[in-house]
C-alpha cells in the first residue's frame, strides 16, 4: 500500500480442493510473536493481473460511532471514496480529529450525528483523536482496492477475489520494526483456496496509540 502503509508480510497461498469455478477464497490466520491470534489486524489484495476485473464501487457511507466515550469500531477499513458519519450517542460533547497526512480534519464539539459525512479520497492510515477526552483513539485505514478484510478475535479473516494475481498486505496499528518492507505475491485460479499465516511482532498497544496521538497533537491544542 506504498509507503502510508505501516507494514506488509510475505504471505504463502497453497492450493485445496475445487469448490466454485467463480470465486477464490483467501483464509488468512494472523498470531503475534508468541503465537496469540491477532484481532484488528487489516489484509488487503491489490491485483496484479492485466485481465480488467469488474468495477467495485466503494460504499457511500459507513458509520463510526461514539459510545461511553470510545469510538465503535476501534479499528475500521474502507475503501477509496467512502465517506463515514461520526454520530456521537453520548450526553457530552466530543471534538473529533485527523492530523494524519491521509485526511486532515476536525468536527468541533458536537453531540448527536453531524450535518456531512467526512469523505476519504487517499489511501493511508487515518488516525481519529477527541480534543476533549484524550484517551479516544481509533484508526481508519483506507484502502485502494475493493478486496479487504479485518480479523476477529481467533486472528481470522477470509477475502473472496476473482481469479488472478494479487499482491496481499497486512496492517496492524501495533507492529513493529521487524514487520517491515516485506511483501509477497500470489496467483490464484479458479476453484483454489489460499490459507495464509502470518506471525507479527507487535508492541504495546498503549504505547503505540499514544504515540501516534501526541505526535498528531503535539503543539495543536495544548
Amino acid at each position: 500500500m506504498k509507503a502510508l502503509w505501516r507494514f506488509v508480510v510475505p504471505v504463502l497461498a497453497c492450493c485445496l480442493p475445487h469448490i466454485s469455478a467463480y470465486a477464490e477464497i483467501v483464509n488468512a490466520t494472523v498470531t503475534d510473536q508468541s503465537g496469540k491470534p491477532v484481532n484488528n489486524a487489516i489484509v488487503s489484495a491489490y491485483s496484479l493481473s492485466k485481465q480488467n476485473l469488474p468495477p467495485v464501487s466503494p460504499e457511500k457511507t459507513i458509520i463510526v460511532d461514539q459510545i461511553n466515550k470510545e469510538f465503535v469500531q476501534h479499528v475500521t477499513p474502507i475503501q477509496v471514496g467512502t465517506a463515514i458519519s461520526f454520530p456521537n450517542h453520548d450526553q457530552i460533547r466530543h471534538h473529533v480529529y485527523s492530523l494524519s497526512p491521509a485526511k486532515n480534519f476536525e468536527i468541533p464539539l458536537y453531540k448527536g450525528i453531524p450535518a456531512e459525512p467526512i469523505a476519504f479520497e487517499q489511501e493511508g492510515v487515518v488516525v481519529l483523536g477527541c480534543n476533549i477526552h484524550d484517551r479516544m483513539s481509533a484508526y481508519i485505514v483506507v484502502i485502494d482496492s475493493p478486496y479487504f478484510a479485518k480479523t476477529e478475535d481467533q486472528g481470522s479473516a477470509s477475502l473472496i477475489l476473482p481469479p488472478g494475481e494479487y499482491e496481499l498486505h497486512f496492517w496492524h496499528k501495533d507492529a513493529d520494526e521487524q514487520s517491515t518492507n516485506s511483501k509477497q505475491s500470489i496467483k490464484m485460479t479458479a476453484g483454489q483456496i489460499g490459507n495464509i499465516s502470518v506471525k507479527l511482532n507487535l508492541k504495546s498497544s498503549w504505547s503505540s496509540e499514544r504515540a501516534s496521538l501526541l505526535i498528531q497533537n503535539r503543539g495543536r491544542y495544548r
